[in-house]
């Protein structure tokens, strides 16, 4: 099944004991879950990263036909497979450890409108235990610094603002156009209206100036102008 524009195919990532072998099929890999040797990707550390594929779910679908849609929620940040032209840029602005895939995955899913779905095809991605690099340190670390991590949590906040900014101002633009396509729309309505309350109008007057009087006369030189001008009734 292809993917529309609009779509991001959530790969289910995970993250196993460096003591054990990476998993090469589903089984192995929930086998290594049951076992606690394996888990949803950081579910640990950072719950929100990976939450939102619902493992349990994904582990229970048996077919591709099973795939799945998700919610997003802020912090959400899976492997995704997506069409390229509708994928939009980093923001350059992130360098360095801290927030910059969040930072993307939360303009797909509010600005560019991505709906998530979770590809129950039985591919995976896996990573062994590693310990954390010298750039998460820096930033999150129980040595960290404290100034970055602000610098970092400042720019995100920006970058959300600015993004719903951007939605905002397209929903004004919508709102406008709809305006702009009703208004001429009600003014055809309206000329329609006059144009037909006048044409009724003018039968109006012809009838009773014109067509009414007719009648009477014709009446008239058929049956007389005594029996035209008494109803019916008049001769039971």
């Amino acid at each position: 099944q292809l993917l529309k524009s609009h779509e991001a195919l959530v790969v289910p990532a995970f993250e196993v004991n460096d003591s054990k072998s990476l998993p090469g099929t589903k089984e192995d890999l929930q086998s290594l879950v049951e076992g606690g040797d394996a888990e949803g990707f950081h579910v640990t550390r950072y719950p929100k990263g990976h939450r939102a594929t619902d493992f349990a779910k994904w582990f229970g679908s048996t077919t591709s036909a099973e795939n799945y849609e998700v919610n997003f929620e802020p912090g959400f940040e899976p492997y995704v497979v997506c069409r390229r032209e509708a994928v939009p840029a980093y923001d350059a602005r992130f360098r360095g450890y801290g927030l910059n895939k969040v930072v993307h995955l939360y303009r797909m899913a509010t600005v560019d409108c991505f709906r998530f779905i979770v590809s129950t095809s039985g591919h995976f991605v896996a990573a062994l235990e590693h310990p954390t690099s010298e750039d998460y340190r820096k930033t999150y670390g129980p040595g960290r610094d404290r100034l970055q991590v602000k610098r970092v949590q400042a720019l995100f906040d920006l970058a959300k603002q600015e993004m719903q900014d951007e939605v905002t101002v397209a929903q004004e633009r919508l709102q406008t156009a709809a305006v702009a396509l009703r208004t001429p729309l009600l003014c055809v309505m309206k000329l329609h209206f006059v144009q037909v309350a006048y044409f009724y109008w003018v039968v109006g007057i012809v009838a009773e100036n014109v067509i009414i009087p007719f009648m009477l006369l014709s009446t008239r030189r058929l049956t007389g102008p005594e029996s035209a001008m008494q109803p019916d009734w008049a001769y039971v």
